[in-house]
């Protein structure tokens, strides 16, 4: 939109500010977006026929970002994509292993039937997954030990 252009173009002198034409999921994939929505989430499908304006967006997975930038360790990787959060996590592959904490949010409905915090935990087998609190449920992942009640 011209809003993200504009800001893009005030802060391109800024060190370690990277924009990227292009979103993040599970996998390399170009996905219709309506633009009176906000989300990609399992949902989105059920809007498609009452959308007037359409685009295609061009999506890739946060591995190839990591590879392709040289990024070795990420401290803190937050994520706040309107429902698509697992699908982005699930896109950066064995290079979750270079993540101290990545902290998103999950909230019913968003992610449809099909995602779970049950999935989300069973995803991630040997990390902790906390509940940090907040609305829509915020959480945290990592193999450190936090002051927050863990989900099992």
């Amino acid at each position: 939109t011209p809003d993200i252009l504009a800001f893009a173009d005030s802060v391109k002198d800024i060190p370690n500010i990277h924009f990227n034409n292009y979103g993040l999921s599970s996998k390399e994939e170009i996905k219709p977006f309506y633009t009176e929505y906000t989300s990609l989430s399992t949902d989105w499908h059920r809007y498609l026929n009452r959308s007037k304006e359409k685009i295609d967006l061009k999506f890739r997975t946060l591995y190839d970002y990591v590879i392709e930038n040289n990024i070795g360790k990420i401290d803190l990787l937050k994520i706040d994509t309107e429902a698509w959060d697992f699908e982005v996590m699930k896109g950066l592959k064995d290079k979750i292993w270079d993540v101290t904490y990545i902290q998103f949010e999950f909230g019913w409905p968003v992610y449809g039937e099909s995602d779970t915090v049950e999935d989300i935990y069973e995803y991630f087998k040997g990390y902790n997954v906390y509940d940090i609190g907040g609305s829509p449920n915020n959480y945290v992942i990592t193999k450190k030990t936090l002051n927050y009640p863990q989900i099992k």
